[in-house]
């Protein structure tokens, strides 16, 4: 059964963080109200759930340590291993602390007592910090932001060197959009399709890293057709539902259609990371049907529920660059021109090397 976090409290008492398994997050939610829970956060969408099992690693780290490595980068999760491993020996530490002031108070002359004290004081120190730079996680981190400046050849590079236990696509996936990158797409795909043979890999989500895979290349129009068949095989997914929405949108133009799937995906749990992307999703909706002063506050609600993310995995990076190039395009509608070129600036480093035609609508808007 798949496994689900959520946040919420009971009355006005504090926040608890729980695990809930659960046939779907519209259940694993339900469940959780049940018990008595209000203020509700859902941080684990129906694709995560799939692979993420934080049961098998919660004697050593809480529900509430699971999901709050998403939002941090390499020096949080080196202090917070070491605020961990201080935590876990509190009264050693402090003992240990007591005696060595203590010595000091009474002038004792320094020798290896307080050598060995100082040393066994700084060890979570020493230890958090050789753990983050040996890490496992360290070169898929590097694949990651490689990722988000679209250098291709060093994605590769860096996931040649992950040794890390990641979910069964994310490997081949990362390797395929490399190639993609790199302007061989049908290797890319070749090397990508033996993915749908595996029994562990939900079929829609086959067809959603097979729609980033063209989207690297820039084939649009193929990417839409992936996306549409994964909302087609996963009918009651909100996130297939989002990015079918936002793929129609961005193609075709199509406003009615993506109207549709989004009211879908509003009667469905979102997680704390599709919320931001159906804020996007609804934002591009706003201003297609020429409402650009409602799309503004969404634009600046996904970005910044989005933004957080980017600490743990780089690559959101480049969702956010779309989202500042719509929000420039919608400043723009609106006549705040100073707002416009602000977010145009912000998007454009990024955006460039992976979607010149978005950012060239930009520009074409701006003069």
């Amino acid at each position: 059964m798949p496994e689900y976090i959520l946040t919420g409290r009971v009355g006005g008492g504090p926040r608890y963080t729980q695990i809930v398994v659960a046939r779907s997050a519209d259940e694993a939610v339900r469940i959780f109200r049940d018990d008595g829970f209000a203020d509700v956060v859902l941080h684990t969408d129906d694709n995560a759930a799939y692979f993420l099992k934080p049961s098998k690693v919660v004697k050593a780290f809480s529900p509430r340590d699971f999901i709050g490595y998403r939002t941090r980068g390499r020096l949080d999760c080196m202090l917070f291993l070491a605020w961990k491993l201080y935590v876990q020996s509190w009264w050693a530490y402090a003992f240990c602390l007591i005696a060595l002031a203590g010595r000091w108070w009474l002038w004792a002359e320094w020798n290896i007592i307080d050598v060995v004290a100082v040393s066994f004081l700084l060890f979570p120190i020493w230890f958090a910090t050789y753990a983050e730079l040996t890490s496992k996680v360290v070169p898929y981190r590097r694949a990651l932001k490689a990722v988000l400046h679209a250098r291709w050849e060093d994605v590769a590079r860096h996931m040649r060197r992950v040794r890390m236990a990641l979910p069964p696509f994310e490997r081949p996936f990362r390797e395929a959009q490399a190639l993609a990158g790199l302007g061989r797409l049908d290797e890319a795909l070749d090397h990508f399709r033996p993915v749908v043979d595996d029994p562990e890999m939900p079929h829609h989500m086959y067809w959603t890293y097979k729609a980033l895979i063209y989207q690297t290349a820039r084939e649009r129009e193929k990417a839409l057709e992936c996306v549409a068949r994964a909302a087609e095989l996963a009918p009651e997914n909100p996130v297939a539902l989002i990015d079918h929405a936002l793929a129609l949108l961005t193609v075709r133009n199509d406003v009615r259609s993506a109207r549709d799937l989004l009211t879908r995906a509003r009667q469905h749990a979102l997680s704390d990371v599709s919320t931001p992307l159906c804020e996007f999703a609804e934002g591009v909706l706003a201003l297609k049907d020429r409402r650009p002063a409602e799309a503004v506050p969404l634009f600046e609600s996904a970005a910044a529920g989005l933004r957080p993310f980017t600490a743990g995995n780089p690559a959101i990076g480049i969702i956010i660059a779309r989202i500042q190039a719509n929000l420039a395009l919608a400043h723009s509608a609106i006549g705040d021109h100073e707002a416009a070129r602000r977010a145009y600036r912000k998007a454009a480093p990024i955006l460039g090397p992976h979607d010149a035609l978005e950012l060239a609508r930009c520009r074409e808007v701006l003069g």
